[in-house]
């Protein structure tokens, strides 16, 4: 069962296992370990986000057992959906986005932006419901396919 709770309702370490993981570490933008310290800013940051209009961020429990985060987060183009999960937890992806797509109907998007590391591949699924509009972005130095996913 996927359940979505507010990021602090996460237990701590958990979320520090997983935000520092090189598994999942390799596929976002460079960051420094997390810590306590920098993990509850980093909350209180996301919390803020989640208050705004058209956004939402949760932690995600897959059998009572933490499995990452997601969002509906801002963004310069639009908004932008962000899907991070543990290694374990990989092949719900699919599930946790269309959970999401959800959430978007209902704050009533007509489009999602997802930024994919250029590490990771191109995915079919992605590019068939963005209809083949994916740009080039760079982040903070950093490039990223980003698919504009139609809702």
């Amino acid at each position: 069962m996927i359940e979505y709770i507010n990021l602090s309702q996460c237990n701590s370490d958990a979320l520090i296992s997983i935000l520092n993981s090189e598994d999942v570490r390799k596929h976002l933008m460079p960051h420094d370990p997390f810590d306590h310290v920098l993990l509850a800013n980093w909350i209180k940051q996301k919390n803020a986000c989640d208050a705004l209009p058209g956004c939402r961020v949760r932690g995600i429990r897959i059998d009572q057992q933490l499995a990452g985060w997601c969002g509906i987060q801002d963004d310069e183009l639009g908004y932008e959906i962000g899907i991070i999960l543990a290694k374990p937890f990989w092949g719900y992806g699919k599930l946790i986005f269309e959970t999401m797509r959800v959430w978007a109907k209902e704050f009533g998007h007509s489009e999602l932006i997802i930024h994919l590391h250029e590490s990771r591949p191109n995915y079919k699924f992605l590019s068939k419901l963005s209809h083949n509009k994916i740009t080039k972005s760079v982040i903070l130095g950093h490039k990223f396919n980003s698919y504009h996913v139609q809702i």
